[in-house]
Order: structure tokens, then C-alpha cells, then sequence
């Protein structure tokens, strides 16, 4: 966008009590305050693997260091994922009632990366 703004995406996989989480950020706005350190806020769906897949979208803001390397960039963020929900359709589950026939799931978490920009 600029040379202080950049807007892209993201494919993420993550592990959440031994299961997959899958999320795709698809709005990620990053600002660069100086020329090595922006911060960014981002919005995206994920997919839960518990079993049979359970749906949802998330968001979180973050800080980066950028071309600690060329390059190379070392970051942080912080997620929440808010009600990813599924059908209770494992012979496991509570049988559905009116008032509970899906199964929700809120995630909250962080992450430490390195990335590399092409």
C-alpha cells in the first residue's frame, strides 16, 4: 500500500491440544512505525480438527521485528479464536438438546514466529 502500510494474507497451522487448527488470515494490516518494528491487526476463519471439523473466525493483534536478516522478519502475535463451533455428530458426544445442539470452542493463544517475505 505504502511504504508505512502493507495489507496481505496468511496461511497458519497451528496444534491445540494435540489437534490441527487451520486458520487463514485473510485481512492482515500491518504499520510500520519505524524501519524495523511494525504492529499489526488481523482477521481471518479457522478449522478445528476435534474429531469432525468444527469452524470459526478469529482475530488478534501482533508486533514484528522486521529484516533481522534480509528478509527475515521475527514476530509475535496474540489470537483469539471465538466460538469455532461443530454438530455433535461423534458417537462421543452428549446427545444434542435444544438448547445445546452444537459444540463451541474459544481459543486463545500467541505465537513466536520467524517469517520470511518473497
Amino acid at each position: 500500500m505504502s511504504n508505512r502500510n502493507s495489507l496481505g494474507v496468511r496461511l497458519e497451522l497451528d496444534r491445540v491440544d494435540s489437534r490441527s487448527l487451520l486458520s487463514l488470515r485473510a485481512v492482515d494490516y500491518q504499520f510500520r512505525w519505524l524501519r524495523r518494528f511494525s504492529t499489526s491487526a488481523f482477521l481471518g476463519v479457522g478449522r478445528y480438527d476435534d474429531g469432525a471439523p468444527a469452524f470459526g473466525w478469529y482475530g488478534g493483534v501482533g508486533v514484528k521485528i522486521n529484516d533481522v536478516r534480509p528478509k527475515w522478519d521475527v514476530g509475535f502475535d496474540w489470537r483469539r479464536y471465538d466460538k469455532i463451533s461443530r454438530n455433535r455428530v461423534l458417537p462421543t458426544d452428549y446427545p444434542p438438546t435444544r438448547d445445546l445442539p452444537r459444540i463451541h470452542y474459544d481459543v486463545k493463544g500467541y505465537s513466536f514466529y520467524l517469517s520470511r517475505r518473497f
